[in-house]
């Protein structure tokens, strides 16, 4: 999987943005930011989060942890959709076909279950 720094460069190129802009939006020099596209500096997690919204991705993504780039935004019963049996044959026909697909799947279906958990454990303590 790409590294964070590969992962900046890409969505920076995408956007057709130079590192100057990017500097400029993080309100660090140009010479700081090329240090992160390569890698040679931690960012902090206050500017990983408006990396993250500004190219509207998740974190993770951004860190290279997951391929997913789109973010996930669920709503309520969305829980529901895991027992669904349409959803069932379509993971069972992924499974069927491709190790690669597979191994996506179970990444985003990893990410689901960790956004249920935590709207669980946020819907919980709104109660208390």
């Amino acid at each position: 999987m790409p590294s964070f720094s590969d992962r900046l460069k890409e969505l920076r190129m995408s956007k057709g943005l130079k590192q100057q802009d990017m500097a400029d939006l993080l309100e660090i020099t140009s010479r700081h930011y090329q240090q992160y596209e390569y890698g040679k500096v931690d960012l902090p997690t206050s500017k990983t989060q408006a990396l993250a919204d500004f190219f509207n991705v998740s974190i993770d993504y951004l860190l290279g942890r997951t391929d997913f780039k789109e973010l996930i935004e669920w709503e309520a019963g969305d829980e529901a959709y895991l027992r669904d049996e349409e959803l069932l044959k379509m993971i069972e026909e992924i499974q069927a076909n491709n190790i690669e697909e597979n191994k996506k799947l179970k990444k985003l279906i990893k990410e689901f279950q960790i956004v249920a958990k935590k709207r669980s454990t946020e819907n919980a303590s709104k109660i208390n």
